[in-house]
């Protein structure tokens, strides 16, 4: 187990954080997908035991947000970009379920 600093650190998204997971891709050329269901798909791989969560070039944190902005999503103010690339570490078979 990593010491309690090191846990914090990745949770807050201050340090590289490696390890197994899953790779997302959501091709969306029809610009359909929303903030909330980038949202959804957040507390999903949350409730299937993702430690750290990436979307785009984003890390997500304990604060994070996601915002429609016309016709593009933001993930704390940032523009993500189409296709949208989910990267989550933890346990693949359960994240992939997810």
């Amino acid at each position: 187990a990593l010491p309690i600093l090191d846990q914090l650190a990745i949770l807050a998204g201050t340090v590289k954080a490696t390890g197994p997971g899953v790779r997302i891709t959501i091709t969306d050329s029809a610009g359909a997908v929303r903030a909330a269901g980038l949202l959804d798909v957040l507390q999903e791989l949350r409730d299937a035991g993702a430690e750290v969560i990436q979307f785009g070039t984003v890390r997500i944190v304990a604060g994070s947000y996601f915002t429609d902005a016309g016709t593009s999503i933001t993930v704390d103010g940032q523009s993500l970009t189409r296709p949208y690339v989910i990267l989550a570490i933890g346990d693949p078979q359960t994240l992939a379920s997810a």
